[in-house]
């Protein structure tokens, strides 16, 4: 596996490296592969990048959440055209097509203490951005106070420099989340009906408070079970006055409150150049846990400290594919993108344990570590797995276990996990692929008959009473089994795009992915039966016109037929 492994990698750079002049030509030979990283690519045009820092598959997702005047959010919390910073949170889907979290938002003002988002939001000009693998740094131009940020696993480190003498207020705004009601123009962020969480706030002493966030996620449909982030927040000298805010009501020198729309300040005189530094923990296990992974993670206030040992560990997982030749621009794009796909699925273990929503119990991790935000495996799949299989394959025995771990704890394979919840947002089993992709490449230090079964009743049954859309669901559904096809209109009944030929693709590749997963196993006969099942796309290919076509329930073809037109198809056409 070893020797497939490098080929792979070395022919990757070689495509890479064959247009252009050489790194030596261009004077950057002495660069690091960290150096090339880009962060703010993606960020507008829908891309949904942070450019703010985290560690390669850390919980801690820390950047700013920016929105236009009229009030419009986003989902991945940041969009380049925006205009003003409403704070910097400490949870978020890092370049999906959805997004999430944007969970307990931190905000450095002066002046007029303000606690609703668009009354205390600053504007900020993208000269005075810097963003690098571990760093961000931005100043609010409303407040005159320079932003710098870095993570580790768990927490947040922020440094505010004040510019002028003045009362600093150091917001913890504890219900603050992403809305995701869309409408014309993009998706809603007005204070009256924006995201704001069940949640509470309390303080510990004069520079220090816990609290906790319940949310739902705008695909995660286990209601049962929903996600309570947990968190702790320190600054490094006592406030001269604190207190708390509920739906817009401040309660000066308040020690606790809870509700849909809470928060809480430090008061603290600063003069010029004075720099006030906070950490901001966060946990699924517990407001302690909150604290302890501050305490192991920043046991002191070194700020730089830890932003140099971020950047270290970029560049050491960046650097396992060294490219020697090339243009800038090249390796600016490739180290890019390979920057991101280290950010997902999201390590969710905490020393030796981890909450799962899926059952609502805290586990231990018993020697595999817990991997969520896996969002979506249908864009994975094919892309970042097989990818990290050559360059990060020592994580993939505890995804591989997650996946066990998740079916034996909700019944059933996750197609999109989000934190602790299944999110039905994309159509196929494709973790079958996944974990039938994985095996063949050897790796089996994970529980592979439990897997196996876990797999056999994705393609066989679908999870009752069902939720979402009849084929984002858990699982087959009946009709599908029992046609050969998923018929023209079954896929969004509410929706104008169809998308029944690329569900059908899709169930026939799992299938015989599972095929040979199963012979693998020497479950012959399950071999058989999956490898006639992978042959369910022959029933929508139009010879005649040489394409995949959409067909009704009683097997004659949609017309009329357009190969431009994206109706049958996820995100595609018949071309």
């Amino acid at each position: 596996m070893k020797t497939t492994r490098v080929l792979a990698v070395a022919i990757l750079c070689a495509v890479l490296c064959a247009a252009g002049p050489s790194l030596s030509g261009q004077g950057i030979e002495r660069a690091e592969p960290v150096d090339f990283v880009n962060l703010f690519i993606g960020t507008k045009g829908g891309g949904n990048t942070l450019p703010g820092p985290q560690l390669p598959h850390g919980m801690v997702k820390l950047g700013p959440d920016t929105v236009p005047p009229e009030g419009r959010a986003n989902p991945g919390g940041y969009e380049y055209n925006d205009s003003l910073i409403v704070g910097f949170t400490h949870r978020h889907v890092d370049g999906a097509g959805g997004g999430g979290y944007q969970n307990v938002l931190a905000m450095p003002t002066t002046g007029k203490l303000h606690v609703q988002e668009l009354e205390y939001a600053s504007p900020y000009r993208h000269a005075s951005e810097t963003a690098r693998p571990g760093y961000y740094a931005v100043t609010l131009d409303r407040y005159g106070v320079r932003v710098e940020l870095t993570a580790t696993r768990h927490a947040g480190f922020h440094r505010y420099t004040f510019s002028t003498a003045d009362t600093a207020h150091i917001l913890i705004d504890a219900s603050h989340g992403m809305y995701f009601r869309r409408r014309p123009g993009g998706y809603l962020y007005k204070p009256e009906v924006a995201s704001h969480y069940p949640a509470y706030v309390r303080f510990l002493n004069s520079h220090s408070l816990e609290g906790a966030v319940v949310h739902h996620d705008n695909c995660g449909r286990n209601k049962r079970n929903p996600t309570i982030l947990y968190f702790y927040a320190e600054i490094n000298r006592s406030s001269t006055s604190h207190g708390t805010w509920n739906e817009a009501e401040i309660a000066r020198g308040s020690q606790q409150t809870f509700g849909k729309d809470v928060g809480a300040y430090f008061d603290l005189p600063v003069r010029p150049g004075e720099v006030v530094l906070l950490k901001v923990g966060i946990s699924y296990i517990s407001a302690e846990q909150a604290r302890e992974n501050v305490r192991r993670e920043i046991p002191d206030w070194d700020f730089e400290r830890v932003a140099a040992a971020a950047r270290e560990k970029w560049n050491e997982l960046l650097s396992r594919v060294r490219v020697s030749d090339g243009k800038r621009d090249d390796l600016v794009k490739f180290y890019t993108a390979l920057y991101r796909v280290f950010g997902q699925p999201t390590d969710m273990s905490e020393y030796g344990r981890y909450y799962s929503g899926f059952d609502g119990l805290v586990h231990p991790c018993r020697g595999h570590r817990f991997y969520s935000d896996d969002w979506c495996i249908w864009d994975t799949f094919r892309t970042t797995h097989p990818l990290q299989a050559l360059v990060e394959p020592e994580i993939l025995n505890d995804v591989l276990q997650s996946y066990v771990r998740i079916y034996e704890q909700g019944g059933w394979l996750p197609s999109c996990p989000k934190v602790f919840n299944y999110a039905p947002c994309m159509p196929g089993n494709h973790v079958i692929a996944v974990i039938a992709d994985l095996v063949a490449k050897g790796f089996r230090d994970f529980d592979l008959p439990t897997a196996y079964e876990a797999t056999r009743k994705l393609a066989t049954s679908q999870k009752e009473p069902a939720y979402g859309e009849v084929y984002t669901r858990l699982g087959t559904p009946p009709e599908y089994r029992r046609l050969g096809f998923a018929p023209f209109g079954a896929y969004w009944a509410k929706h104008e795009t169809d998308a029944s030929v690329s569900v059908t693709l899709d169930f026939s590749y799992n299938d015989w992915c599972l095929a040979r997963l199963a012979r693998h196993l020497g479950r012959e006969n399950d071999a058989q039966f999956f490898e006639k099942q992978s042959k369910n796309y022959r029933h929508l290919f139009d010879r005649s016109t040489g394409f995949f076509r959409p067909k009704r329930r009683d097997g004659t073809w949609v017309e009329p037929f357009d190969p431009l037109s994206r109706t049958a198809s996820t995100e595609s056409n018949a071309w």
